[in-house]
């Protein structure tokens, strides 16, 4: 739909509650500290409190308690440990693309189907409902206002 469209629509808010990019998330030091917990290819991240050796090596580095990716080796990408398939533990890239949103299909920059990134995948937002606010809240995530 249009943007111009969108004040006629709605969309539950708690779906932006998702982070919206890795790079929101970093401190001045570059340590991740957001809240991004799945990995490029959607895995669940474990807690980091199951690898006390890592807890030990970065103390002060956000490592604990929570599944969250972090970076404490200054990796230039958050990451995290996460269960295979197989059982056994590896380490991957976070997904920092989850909750981003983008326009498709329409005629100009400024139109079209709004779209949300979740689980690994783009797909259509449902267009009934919409309020003035969640038309604001997606135009100003898309850099439109």
């Amino acid at each position: 739909y249009p943007l111009s469209l969108l004040s006629h629509l709605s969309l539950s808010l708690s779906l932006w509650s998702a982070p919206l990019s890795c790079s929101e998330g970093f401190t001045e030091l570059g340590f991740y500290n957001g809240s991004v917990s799945q990995t490029d290819s959607g895995a669940p991240c474990l807690r980091w409190a199951e690898f006390p050796d890592y807890v030990l090596q970065y103390p002060g580095r956000g490592l604990g308690e929570h599944s969250y990716c972090r970076n404490p080796d200054r990796e230039s990408n958050p990451w995290c440990f996460f269960r295979q398939t197989s059982g056994a533990i590896g380490w991957a890239y976070c997904d920092c693309h989850q909750g981003a949103a983008r326009l498709m299909g329409g005629t100009s920059s400024r139109s079209g189907r709004v779209e949300v990134y979740l689980n690994g995948q783009w797909g259509a937002v449902c267009d009934s409902h919409w309020t003035d606010r969640d038309a604001s809240v997606i135009c100003r995530q898309l850099g439109l206002g």
